[in-house]
C-alpha cells in the first residue's frame, strides 16, 4: 500500500458530493481515497475519447500498479505506446519498472524515449543505471542534470563539471545540492576529492546545519556554511538571498555563497565529481566518517544514563518530504504497532518534523515505551543529534538523513528498504550498506508489501533484543 494523497478523501468527497467530474477524474479521485479497485472498475467500463487516452492510460495503470498488479500495468504501458509514445507515458513506465524491480525494461524504455528524443530525465535514468549495478555510470549522469543548466546561464566558463578542469586554477569551490542526507552520504569522498585537488584552494558548501559537524569530522577542508531551499514561496524572511542575481539560482545558494563562488576561479558541484571517484562497489569506504561532539556525547550519556539497563533504539518511521510516490519507502507509526510490544527495549524518537500526534498515539498505547526530548530541534540541530545518537544502541530509520547520520557515525543500524531503488545499496552477496558498513538492510518479503516489512524488522529487533541481553549478563558476570 503506497499511502494517500494529500487531500485525497477531501478530492474523492467533493466530486462524489457535486456528481460533477470525467470519469478520469472521478478515477483520480478514487485512487487519492486509496479505492483504486473501484477506479479500475470504473476505467474499464469507460471507452475513452481520443483526446483522453493518455490521461486514460495514465490512470489505469496508477489503478492497476496500486493493488500490486504490475503485470498488468506493464502490459497496458507497452500496448499502448507504439500509439501514444508520449513523454508522460515514458515517464510512467520507467516508474512502474522500479517498483517491478525490471529494470532492463526500464533501460528498454528509456533508450527508446531517448531515440525519440523525448527527455526522460537524469533522475530516471539514475535509478536505471543503478538497478542494473552500472554505478559508475549512473553517477556520471548528474552531469546532465538540466538545474544545472542555470549556473552555466549565470557564471559561464567558470563552472566545470571535472577534477581536470578544476585543476587548471588556484581557487576552486565546491557546490552542494540537494538535501542534507545526501550530503552527509556524498562527503564520505570529500578526502578524496581533496587529495585529487591537494595544489588548489578548495572550499566546499555545506548546509549550515550540518557545518560544525564536517568541519570537525574532516578538519583539513575548509567548509563553508551555504543555505538552499527548494522553493522561496513561503519564505518570511528572503535577506538570505536577496543579493543573487536570479530567484532560481535558491536551490544551489544564499548570498554567502554567491559570494564565495564570485570569488572562486572555478567551481563544480558535489555531484558533478562523484562519477570520477566512484567506480564500482571497491570505491566505498567501510570506515566511519563523521564524528559526534565528545561534549555533547558525554552529557547525553550523563542524561540517559538513568534510563539505562535496557538498549534504547533510535526511530525514525518516515520522511519529511511525503508524496504519494515517496510514500512507498515510508510507515505510519500505527503500523509499526508490534515494534512498540517488543519487551526488554525502549525506543528514542528520532522523527524530526511535527509527529505530536503520533508521539501521543503511541504513549496512550505504550506508556514511556517512546522517549522524545523536546528540546533538541532535531530539524535544525544536527549535531546534537549526532551526540545523541553517539549513546543509542541501535537506530531505526528508512533511507532519510536519520539513516544517513548513524551510518556516517558509525552506529549500528537498521535501514528500512521496501523498494528496489534500494536493492543496489548492499554489498554484493550481503545486507550490508554499501555507504555505510554498520548499515544493515530489512527488507519486505515482497516488494511493497508493508507488513512484511515490519514483520521481518520485529524479527531483527527481537534478536537484537536477545544479543543485547546475553552480552549484559556476560559482562555482569
Amino acid at each position: 500500500e503506497i499511502g494517500a494523497l494529500p487531500f485525497g478523501e477531501a478530492m474523492f468527497k467533493a466530486i462524489e458530493a457535486t456528481g460533477n467530474g470525467s470519469v478520469i477524474g472521478r478515477a483520480k479521485a478514487l485512487i487519492a481515497h486509496q479505492k483504486p479497485d473501484v477506479a479500475e472498475a470504473m476505467l474499464l467500463n469507460y471507452a475513452p475519447k481520443p483526446t483522453e487516452a493518455q490521461k486514460y492510460c495514465l490512470m489505469l495503470s496508477q489503478a492497476f500498479t496500486y493493488q500490486g498488479k504490475l503485470e498488468e500495468a506493464k502490459s497496458l504501458i507497452n500496448n499502448w505506446l507504439p500509439h501514444y509514445p508520449t513523454l508522460a507515458l515514458y515517464k510512467e513506465g520507467l516508474q512502474l519498472a522500479v517498483i517491478k524491480n525490471d529494470y532492463l525494461w526500464g533501460w528498454t524504455l528509456f533508450r527508446e524515449a531517448t531515440h525519440r528524443n523525448l527527455d526522460a530525465g537524469d533522475a530516471n535514468e539514475r535509478k536505471i543505471l543503478l538497478g542494473l549495478g552500472k554505478i559508475q555510470d549512473s553517477y556520471l549522469t548528474f552531469r546532465e542534470m538540466r538545474a544545472s543548466d542555470m549556473l552555466t546561464n549565470y557564471l559561464g566558463e567558470r563552472y566545470v563539471k571535472n577534477f581536470a578542469s578544476l585543476s587548471e586554477v588556484s581557487r576552486v569551490m565546491i557546490l552542494a545540492c540537494f538535501g542534507p542526507g545526501d550530503e552527509i552520504r556524498f562527503s564520505s569522498f570529500y578526502e578524496e576529492f581533496s587529495h585529487r585537488l591537494s595544489k588548489q584552494s578548495v572550499q566546499i558548501a555545506c548546509d549550515p546545519r550540518l557545518h560544525s559537524l564536517l568541519q570537525r569530522s574532516l578538519p583539513n577542508i575548509d567548509f563553508v556554511p551555504v543555505g538552499r531551499t527548494r522553493s522561496l514561496v513561503g519564505t518570511v524572511d528572503l535577506s538570505n538571498f536577496d543579493d543573487l542575481p536570479g530567484s532560481d539560482l535558491h536551490v544551489f545558494t544564499d548570498n554567502r555563497g554567491w559570494k564565495v563562488l564570485l570569488e572562486a576561479d572555478r567551481f563544480s558541484l558535489v555531484t558533478d565529481l562523484l562519477g570520477e571517484v566512484i567506480e564500482g562497489y571497491a570505491s566505498f569506504s567501510e570506515e566511519a566518517s563523521l564524528n559526534a561532539d565528545e561534549e555533547a556525547s558525554k552529557a547525553w550519556s550523563k542524561r540517559l544514563c538513568k534510563i539505562r539497563g535496557e538498549p534504547l533504539i533510535g526511530l525514525s518511521w518516515r520522511s519529511s518530504l511525503t508524496t504519494n510516490f515517496r510514500n512507498q519507502h515510508y510507515l505510519d507509526v500505527e503500523e509499526l504497532a508490534s515494534l512498540f510490544e517488543i519487551p526488554g527495549v525502549r525506543f528514542v524518537n528520532l522523527q524530526y518534523d511535527e509527529c505530536s500526534d503520533e508521539l501521543a498515539w503511541v504513549e496512550q498505547r505504550y506508556p514511556g515505551k517512546l522517549l522524545h526530548f523536546p528540546d533538541l530541534d532535531q530539524y535544525n540541530d544536527l549535531d546534537g543529534v549526532a551526540a545523541l545518537m553517539a549513546n543509542l544502541d541501535l537506530v531505526i530509520a528508512p533511507c532519510t538523513t536519520v539513516l544517513e547520520l548513524a551510518g556516517a557515525l558509525g552506529r549500528p543500524a537498521l535501514l528500512l528498504s521496501n523498494s528496489s531503488e534500494l536493492h543496489w545499496r548492499k554489498r554484493p552477496g550481503t545486507v550490508v550498506d554499501v555507504w555505510h558498513a554498520s548499515v544493515e538492510h530489512v527488507e519486505s518479503s515482497e516488494l511493497g508489501d508493508k507488513a512484511s516489512l515490519v514483520s521481518n524488522l520485529v524479527t531483527r529487533v527481537r534478536n537484537f533484543a536477545k544479543e543485547y541481553s546475553l552480552r549484559s549478563l556476560k559482562h555482569a558476570s
